[in-house]
């Protein structure tokens, strides 16, 4: 019958088959040095199949048919392991050799350590970005129809101790504010930003004086004196109003603001005064222009005051005469930077 091919030969030709094969597809040549290995492990075994059959006295039949089984092994096995290096390439840097050169960096390499930076700068610009979003979006003025119906008639005293009403600021622009001389903290924040506010204008000559305005909501222990002293802290033309608890109270009430002492007792002056945060904007006629909670910052305050009156007054048309004039003295638009006419400090007698 037909002879039957020595299975170990058949085995050892399948796996050299298989490592061409596998060359020319492309395999990774570590998955080639493995496919090698094998074949050079299976080549020994049948080498000693050769060598006990020799040594046991066998027949010459036996050996020749061990013999030709340990030759195929050891030619695929160095078929398979020149294959594996020639797909390594020359030198034998193949990926073999980078994951070895990859393996002794550190755990974070340079170009990894400048992105995590930049994603980071990257996440904390936005985080600012977005925090000032949010605050311009808390203090935009809402744009509507007509004006609130805020602002009225009232008398008080100023901080020389003489009356002073809401009559008293009509011809110009004045910015009101509501607080007390002993708030810890809130109101001499928003003074502090009133004063910058008011420098910021003045620096514009062709803008008419803006008169800031301070009025107690603590009639109880704002005195004229205590009132005198303080509005001093904040800016040099800054007007402090009080008066009677009927007097401030009809002035907060015209302008809706509310106000109330907290936990205070019969003869006690250790207390606060919860009140609402508000800046008003009034025009010449003593109408509501506009308003500004707490978040709106200074530089935005100055520019929403400036705008509303260079629209009002006609000032954001180009007239150069009339910007000549106003800078340089030489109009009559320059008189409308009058100051309040404030009552001299009474002499000590």
């Amino acid at each position: 019958g037909p002879r039957r091919p020595n299975a170990a030969a058949q085995t050892m030709r399948g796996a050299w088959a298989a490592a061409r094969l596998a060359r020319s597809v492309g395999v990774p040549s570590p998955l080639l040095r493995s496919a090698a290995a094998v074949a050079r492990r299976a080549a020994p075994a049948a080498e000693r199949r050769l060598a006990s059959s020799k040594s046991g006295g066998g027949t010459k039949k036996a050996a020749a048919k061990a013999e030709p089984a340990a030759k195929p092994a050891t030619a695929a096995a160095d078929a398979a392991s020149s294959e594996a290096s020639s797909a390594a390439g020359p030198g034998g840097a193949g990926p073999t050799a980078k994951v070895s050169q990859a393996s002794n960096r550190g755990p974070v390499s340079w170009p990894s350590l400048m992105l995590l930076l930049g994603v980071g700068v990257g996440v904390l610009g936005y985080f600012q970005y977005e925090r000032q979003r949010r605050k311009a979006i808390a203090g935009r003025k809402t744009t509507g129809t007509g004006r609130p119906l805020l602002g009225g008639p009232y008398s008080l005293v100023d901080h020389h101790g003489r009356p002073f009403g809401s009559k008293d600021l009509e011809g110009q622009y004045s910015l009101l504010y509501f607080g007390f001389t002993y708030c810890p903290d809130i109101c001499p924040n928003e003074l502090v930003k009133m004063g910058q506010v008011i420098d910021m204008l003045d620096k514009q000559k062709d803008l008419p004086a803006v008169q800031p305005v301070l009025i107690s909501v603590d009639p109880h222990r704002d005195t004229v004196a205590q009132m005198r002293a303080y509005v001093e802290d904040f800016h040099p033309r800054m007007v402090g109003l009080t008066g009677t608890p009927d007097q401030v109270g009809r002035a907060a009430k015209a302008f809706r603001v509310f106000f109330q002492e907290v936990d205070r007792e019969e003869d006690d002056d250790d207390y606060v005064v919860d009140h609402s945060i508000v800046m008003y904007l009034m025009d010449p006629q003593g109408k509501l222009v506009d308003f500004f909670p707490q978040l709106v910052e200074p530089q935005e305050i100055s520019e929403r005051i400036a705008g509303h009156i260079r629209s009002e007054l006609g000032l954001d048309r180009w007239d150069p005469a009339g910007l000549f004039a106003r800078m340089f003295g030489g109009g009559k638009a320059t008189s409308t930077r009058a100051k309040v006419p404030l009552a001299a400090a009474p002499k000590d007698e």
